[in-house]
């Protein structure tokens, strides 16, 4: 059986959310994305099956110390 996909501008919609809060939801789901141009797709039953399983237990993104101080050094020199 395919799968079916959903699209990026609709899972906004249901979410209530912007592009980068779906991308989030999906990337801690698991869920398959597909980018072919503007055209921005997801597994569907991947993205709404993880949702149903982790309902509030989204895990926090953490930055190690050396990203942190990378990050930092970067932004320091950007704004030299």
């Amino acid at each position: 059986m395919a799968s079916e996909w959903v699209g990026l501008s609709v899972l906004m919609d249901l979410l209530g959310t912007d592009a980068n809060g779906v991308r989030r939801v999906a990337r801690d789901a698991g869920a398959k994305r597909y980018k072919l141009g503007e055209v921005e797709v997801y597994d569907k039953e991947a993205f709404f099956g993880a949702l149903d399983k982790k309902a509030d237990k989204v895990k926090k993104r953490t930055l190690s110390k050396a990203h942190l101080k990378k990050m930092m050094d970067g932004k320091k020199k950007a704004n030299s």
